[in-house]
């Protein structure tokens, strides 16, 4: 069960403005101890210098042993990116993290594939009629149309991504 702080007081656990450490700092008032410095590295790969906002959402029974749920907006001057991140400690002390990179292309698919991002991925199929996806190393990415541009999902998945800092 989650917990219902989260619905019933959600500007306590949301950030709009950048910072330094909002993830970490999020998953410590949901409770968790642990997965914070891979949670501190989050906040590095997706805040950096980007203007960011997160929410994060724990289980309200024994979190250090559940998954984080992390939805972040990076907002840009040409438009915002949303991320989904799982955050998982594992029982040997490490923590596995997925995550799914949301944006609008304006340009149509086939010109996304052209861009800069995209010079590294292989073109792997589709998954049923619509949506092209591409092997990039590590991470996939997924692509569909959307009226005239396109729908972008990167998708990255780190098992046993670091052994954690000790709370």
């Amino acid at each position: 069960m989650f917990k219902k702080s989260i619905f019933i007081v959600p500007m306590l656990l949301n950030s709009f403005v950048q910072a330094e450490e909002i993830i970490a700092d999020l998953a410590q008032k949901q409770g968790a101890t642990v997965c914070l410095s891979t949670a501190k590295e989050l906040d590095n790969f997706f805040g950096g210098d980007t203007n960011y906002g997160a929410h994060v959402r724990s289980a309200t029974n024994n979190p250090n042993n559940q998954p984080l749920d992390i939805t972040i907006e990076q907002t840009f001057n040409d438009g915002n990116v949303i991320v989904d991140i799982d955050l998982v400690p594992t029982s040997d002390g490490q923590c596995t993290v997925s995550y799914a990179k949301s944006w609008y292309s304006s340009k149509s698919c086939m010109a996304t594939t052209q861009e800069k991002f995209m010079k590294d991925a292989e073109y792997s199929g589709t998954l049923n009629k619509g949506v092209s996806y591409f092997h990039d190393g590590d991470s996939m990415v997924f692509l569909t149309d959307a009226g005239p541009g396109c729908l972008v999902v990167k998708k990255e998945f780190l098992v046993r991504h670091k052994e954690q800092d000790k709370a």
